[in-house]
């Protein structure tokens, strides 16, 4: 099983991937997500599809209603499986919270300003209709910072440094304060 877990939410576009990344590349971190399971699926039926976001929040949505537990019960086995550190870089909904939670991993809530949200997303080539929709979609917004986090930070700074920060927090046993 992982030696330990950090588990990132926020708005789309608000460094998640980044942050994992860097937690990938600079201190061994295995990264996987909710969304995983998600992408294999699509791509059993168009290639294409692995990376439509729109897409694979529709195809949550049916999978959550057919079998709520499905991506925990996919993520569950995976990190089960891994030895070293893992960074799970999508939590969206408040059963994957409270399984993150009760798992004992970090738990993260990055923060952005929706213009900010906006403008990264046009970076990506998200025009604005379509950033629209991904920004009211219900896993968008099943989360805030409200919710039970054991950190809440804004997704602003060098994400190297904050990748490293939240590093040394699961060495030093501070997850909490």
């Amino acid at each position: 099983m992982a030696s330990s877990v950090i588990a990132l939410s926020g708005p789309r576009a608000c460094g998640k991937s980044t942050i994992a990344g860097h937690l990938v590349t600079l201190h061994g971190y295995t990264r996987i997500a909710f969304a995983d399971a998600l992408r294999e699926l699509a791509g059993i039926g168009d290639a294409d599809l692995i990376n439509d976001r729109l897409y694979l929040a529709r195809l949550g949505e049916k999978l959550r209603e057919l079998l709520p537990d499905f991506v925990l019960q996919v993520v569950r086995r995976r990190v089960d499986c891994i030895d070293g550190p893992v960074v799970i870089e999508d939590l969206r909904f408040p059963v994957e919270l409270s399984y993150c939670n009760a798992m004992g991993a970090m738990t993260v809530r990055l923060e952005i300003p929706i213009e900010t949200q906006i403008s990264n997303l046009a970076t990506r080539g998200t025009n604005e209709a379509e950033a629209e929709l991904l920004i009211n979609c219900q896993d968008e917004c099943a989360l805030t910072s409200e919710n039970d986090w054991q950190r809440v930070i804004p997704a602003v700074g060098d994400f190297k440094i904050l990748a490293t920060d939240l590093h040394l927090l699961t060495q030093d046993g501070d997850m909490h304060g």
